[in-house]
């Protein structure tokens, strides 16, 4: 595609994801053909996929949770002594047609969603992505569990140190041989900032999942909103259809800016 520059590609690429707007609405707006469009998004998207490798990665030594401002609120002093041993979040979430509220589908992994497939994400505590687990067959049957289990069989799942923990909002309390650190299956467990408001423990599981899902929220709930919903909207567009693959290269994206900042 000698006409359109690298630039001018990436620019295509970034504002559909941004956008969500489709391929002949691009080309109408811009005087380029539908099918250069189209091409100019699934070059940058397969050249963002080469990159995958360099800038999705594993630390070999996971540092864990340093802020000041979760080490000292008390909304979090359940996990005070332990924020050490939390070194990350691991969840999974829904990829494909949703219909979900926007800001919802691909952070909370508790939203219900109608697509074809799902997928495993790492993030830090620093909010960077560490691995992307996406397999390429229709996984929407499998419990979390299993999906966990097949991503680490893949290397997709951190096979960190014995007590350092993934925070994983699945109800399950403990998974030692994944180090996943879950929720207690026999409490509620609040999925927004409305349910975190409002929740009222009954007993010490209950106060468990309150704290638990405090945290997510603030390692990756809040974060995400910020500085991944903004810049691709398109995950989050009612019956929009998108791939594992285009995820996995936004999230080189994302990781670049979280580099560069």
């Amino acid at each position: 595609m000698d006409y359109l520059t690298t630039d001018q590609q990436l620019a295509i690429f970034m504002y559909i994801c941004h956008s969500g707007c489709s391929f002949s609405d691009l080309s109408r707006t811009y005087s380029v053909t539908e099918p250069e469009i189209q091409e100019a998004f699934e070059n940058t998207r397969d050249a963002l996929l080469y990159l995958f490798d360099e800038f999705v990665k594993m630390p070999e030594t996971p540092g864990g949770i340093k802020n000041p401002e979760l080490l000292d609120d008390p909304k979090f002093e359940m996990f005070h002594t332990t924020m050490d041993q939390i070194v990350g979040v691991a969840a999974v979430c829904g990829i494909g047609s949703c219909s979900t509220q926007p800001g919802q589908t691909i952070w909370n992994p508790t939203t219900q969603y109608t697509g074809p497939q799902k997928l495993v994400f790492t993030m830090d505590v620093q909010g960077k992505f560490l691995s992307v687990y996406a397999p390429y067959f229709d996984n929407t049957m499998c419990d979390d569990t299993t999906i966990y289990k097949m991503a680490r069989a893949e290397d997709c799942l951190p096979n960190f140190a014995k007590g350092k923990w993934l925070l994983a909002p699945t109800p399950n309390l403990m998974h030692s041989d994944l180090n996943l650190l879950g929720a207690f299956p026999d409490a509620e467990y609040p999925t927004n900032e409305e349910e975190l408001e409002s929740c009222m423990p009954r007993d010490g599981h209950g106060h468990f999942n309150l704290f638990h899902s405090r945290l997510y929220h603030a390692l990756v709930v809040r974060p995400l909103k910020v500085s991944f919903w903004t810049r691709f909207n398109i995950f989050d567009l009612p019956d929009y259809r998108v791939s594992a693959d285009l995820f996995k290269a936004c999230v080189v994206v994302y990781n670049f800016f979280q580099r560069e900042d």
